[in-house]
């Protein structure tokens, strides 16, 4: 650890670097880091799906919905991405998809007399407050999942006795991962506000995200 504390401000300098802790930490901790990773591309998956198959919004739309999303409280990485690949024409992609016209017309046959069909179909939906609904549950399901994750970093440093520093731990990736995300940044001041904090969603301000 001496030698590294050495090296350690330099290397904060250009990445997002810290000492983790002793014994397999690291190891431990990169592999949480790898769920936030996973989760918030699943949330993000389904955030799409609902919105698309819901309320039948056009991908020139959802790049606007989630690019307004990125300059909020869900600016990250993959907000900003997914908002890119809406705004790319994929004429071959598309043409490959009508091109199975037969495929599709059998299909929709078979859900029909099986008594399946678009129960959405002759709905009105409400685009904007749909897409807000998606919003916030994007954003609470992204605070339950970090909360999951800080829990099993800081029960598996008390089990192994590593003390490690939670709040540093949140951040360790921010600028240099999918999951580069401002919301990182408060979950450090949650930790700074209370070292001991159990769970994320005991903190003030995280509670009352929730609970509104």
């Amino acid at each position: 650890m001496t030698s590294f504390s050495k090296w350690l401000p330099r290397f904060q300098i250009v990445a997002c670097v810290t000492y983790v802790g002793k014994g397999g930490s690291g190891n431990f901790v990169k592999m949480v880091h790898d769920g936030f990773e996973y989760r918030g591309m699943q949330l993000l998956a389904k955030a799409y799906d609902v919105s698309k198959s819901v309320s039948k919004i056009s991908n020139d739309e959802l790049q606007l919905v989630f690019s307004k999303w990125n300059k909020g409280g869900q600016l990250s990485f993959l907000v900003e991405i997914a908002a890119d690949i809406f705004g790319i024409k994929d004429d071959k992609y598309e043409g490959f998809l009508s091109g199975l016209k037969e495929e599709r017309v059998q299909a929709a046959g078979v859900f029909q007399s099986g008594g399946f069909s678009d129960i959405l179909g002759d709905q009105h939906i409400d685009k904007a407050k749909l897409t807000e609904d998606v919003r916030r549950a994007l954003y609470a399901s992204k605070i339950c999942s970090y909360t999951q994750g800080m829990d099993l970093i800081r029960t598996k440093s008390i089990e192994m006795r590593w003390e490690l520093t939670l709040g540093e731990l949140a951040m360790i990736r921010k600028g240099v991962s999918v999951i580069c995300a401002i919301f990182l940044v408060r979950i450090k001041k949650a930790y700074i506000r209370n070292p001991e904090l159990a769970n994320l969603l005991i903190d003030p301000e995280f509670a009352k995200e929730i609970l509104d």
